[in-house]
């Protein structure tokens, strides 16, 4: 069975917060949600703190201090995938 994979987090002052995991069975969901956190939650982010954006598809966006990321940055990727032992019921 293939389900999507929604994962997201935020880096502040080197701690990771609002670390988020989220699986759907329908891709068009699973991107809307991506778009959704992109827009909603990370871009405002992204123009306060003046973020740079390295990747912007649409399946992964990804923002942060140039060269520090690990200092500050946001990102939300969509991750394709099969459950491994899914079993469908008869």
């Amino acid at each position: 069975m293939k389900v999507y994979v929604v994962q997201s987090y935020i880096i502040d002052d080197w701690e990771t917060v609002n670390e988020q995991t989220l699986v759907y069975h329908f891709k068009e969901n699973a991107l809307r949600t991506l778009q959704d956190i992109r827009n909603q939650d990370f871009m405002p982010i992204v123009k306060e703190e003046d973020f740079e954006i390295h990747c912007d598809t649409p399946t992964h966006f990804e923002a942060g201090y140039e060269g520090e990321y690990s200092r500050g940055c946001v990102c939300v990727k969509l991750v394709e995938t099969s459950i491994q032992d899914y079993h469908k019921s008869e």
